[in-house]
């Protein structure tokens, strides 16, 4: 059930499955990442009234979503061997 809650926690934030899995330093880094890519996708628009096109909104959407499934992935593999331990 550990590996659930895991995987749960990652989909919402990338590394939060990490740190409950007790992969604290992996998590945070992936924390931290997914932070600063936020703060790149949202800043610009915030202050400086940048116009992205369409393309570099689908970049920072594949990036953002092959980390949540790098996340998911590698939190499910560290379950695993967990529970075989």
């Amino acid at each position: 059930m550990r590996n659930e809650y895991a995987i749960l926690f990652s989909m919402v934030m990338p590394g939060v499955g990490h740190v409950y899995m007790g992969k604290t330093v992996k998590g945070v880094i992936l924390m931290i990442l997914a932070m600063i890519g936020l703060f790149v996708f949202l800043m610009p628009h915030a202050h400086y009234q940048i116009s992205w096109s369409m393309q570099e909104y689908i970049v920072v959407a594949v990036i953002w979503i092959a980390a949540g499934v790098f996340g998911v992935a590698d939190c499910t593999r560290t379950g695993k061997k967990q529970s075989a331990e």
